[in-house]
């Protein structure tokens, strides 16, 4: 059975990845697949990280389950003369889970 229960994480830059992480494999653990959220804002710069994770789980069995986990930086950068410009870059890691 999988409810709806969303999630929402904020964190310092440094540790949302691991919150979201955490919060993914613990709804695993409840049979939960539906994703988790994640953002921070850099102290440092002016970035945002969007995270976003969820369980992918197989029909064969748990040897198969893997955690996904998916972030997107955004980055405003302003230029001397011309203008704000936005920026984007994404990474994606495929965690197995053991």
């Amino acid at each position: 059975m999988d409810c709806l229960l969303p999630v929402v994480c904020a964190a310092q830059e440094d540790v949302v990845e691991a919150l979201v992480t955490s919060v993914v494999c613990q709804r695993y653990v409840w049979k939960m697949s539906s994703p988790v959220f994640g953002i921070s804002l850099s102290n440092r710069s002016t970035t945002a990280r969007i995270v976003i994770g969820w369980a992918e789980v197989s029909a064969g069995g748990d040897d198969e389950d893997v955690v996904v986990i998916v972030y997107l930086d955004i980055c405003i950068e302003a230029d001397k003369g011309s203008g704000d410009s936005l920026a984007y870059n994404t990474h994606g890691i495929r965690k197995r889970e053991s």
